[in-house]
């Protein structure tokens, strides 16, 4: 598999679990009567822009950003090495 046609793959997967994502919460939503949480994670290099409609679930996307730059850093520093 060329590298290109890996990247468009993520570049598909990504994008597909966005939308099922979004159609999970507008399901989810109107199922118990409009009241649900959201919230996104913008992450602009080693910068993660947190934005949520409640304090709890900024603070449980915080958590998941710092997670993913975790393991980005783990995975950049082996395969420095």
């Amino acid at each position: 598999m060329h590298m290109a046609d890996m990247y468009a793959a993520l570049l598909f997967v990504g994008l597909a679990m966005a939308i099922i994502g979004l159609l999970l919460l507008v399901v989810l939503s109107a199922r118990s009567g409009g009241k649900a949480e959201g919230g996104a994670v913008l992450l602009l290099g080693p910068i993660p822009i947190v934005f949520g409609s409640s304090p709890r679930i900024a603070l449980l996307l915080m958590a998941m950003a710092i997670a993913v730059m975790a393991m980005y850093l783990a995975v950049a520093f082996i395969w420095a090495s």
